[in-house]
């Protein structure tokens, strides 16, 4: 009792009676802590364009005070789930920090659908349950198509007089 949660503590002990001490004992250690709760997380956006990179992001939900040691991230397009552990890089810290992971888009097609989700480990190194799954779509990027005409419908190749009607095709 009286320890602080979610520290390591070193002790070694040694017997005392009426013929004295023994010898101390090995030093052993023992972490106070308790597994984390489910990551709170969110991501920059919740639609995407291929191509452009996606930063999905989680914070540790600890009711230890202990910062995260590591986390496994769960993603899932295309029919493929790939899962990654990832060591918290400011493990030594004394607080609780925002992890983030960067998602290249390039290989995703128009209508890819990503799904992705993670859990932390604190300082028992006993992983929480797995988050939200979140949702991300993926589009193509956006093109615009430009078309010049007279008044009478005509395209336009050169520029030579005015009025003209200008024409957008997403």
């Amino acid at each position: 009792t009286g320890l602080d949660s979610g520290a390591f503590y070193y002790f070694r002990v040694r017997a005392c009676n009426e013929h004295g001490k023994s010898n101390w004992g090995l030093v052993g250690t023992v972490i106070v802590g308790t597994k984390p709760g489910s990551p709170t997380t969110w991501s920059s956006t919740t639609t995407g364009i291929v191509g452009e990179d996606i930063t999905l992001y989680w914070v540790h939900n600890c009711a230890d005070g202990s910062v995260e040691q590591s986390a496994i991230l769960e993603i899932s397009f295309d029919g493929v789930t790939r899962t990654y552990e990832i060591e918290n890089e400011n493990k030594d810290q004394e607080e609780v920090t925002t992890s983030s992971y960067i998602l290249d888009t390039t290989s995703l097609i128009d209508g890819s659908n990503i799904e992705w989700r993670v859990r932390t480990s604190g300082i028992t190194e006993e992983y929480g349950d797995w988050s939200t799954t979140r949702k991300i779509e993926v589009f193509a990027p956006p093109t615009l198509e430009v078309l010049l005409t007279d008044s009478d419908g005509n395209s336009i190749n050169t520029l030579k007089s005015f009025p003209l009607n200008i024409q957008g095709v997403s």
